[in-house]
C-alpha cells in the first residue's frame, strides 16, 4: 500500500478508511453545506406596500359605494315587485 503523506489524515488515505469514517465524512459534508446555506442570504424582492395609494383608495371606495347603491336599488325594486298592491278598503 502507499505510505500516507504526513499532511494526510487517515480519512484521506485511499483504501485505509475505517468503517466509521463514512459517517463522519457525511456528517462533516452536511455541516459544511448547512454553513454555506446559512451564510448565503436569499435574494428577496423589496416588499410592495399592500395599502393602495390615496388616489386608488378613493376610487375603490367610490366604486364600492356605487355598487352598494345599485344593489340596494335592485333589492328595493324586487321587494316592490313581490308585494301585491293593497286592496282599497273603501271600495264597495
Amino acid at each position: 500500500m502507499s505510505d500516507p503523506k504526513p499532511d494526510q489524515s487517515p480519512e484521506e488515505i485511499p483504501g485505509e478508511q475505517p468503517a466509521f469514517a463514512g459517517a463522519d465524512h457525511v456528517h462533516a459534508a452536511l455541516i459544511d453545506r448547512l454553513s454555506q446555506i446559512q451564510a448565503v442570504a436569499p435574494r428577496v424582492k423589496p416588499a410592495q406596500s399592500l395599502q393602495p395609494t390615496p388616489e386608488a383608495a378613493k376610487s375603490s371606495l367610490a366604486r364600492l359605494r356605487r355598487k352598494q347603491r345599485m344593489l340596494f336599488q335592485e333589492s328595493q325594486r324586487a321587494q316592490q315587485a313581490k308585494i301585491p298592491p293593497a286592496p282599497d278598503p273603501l271600495s264597495p
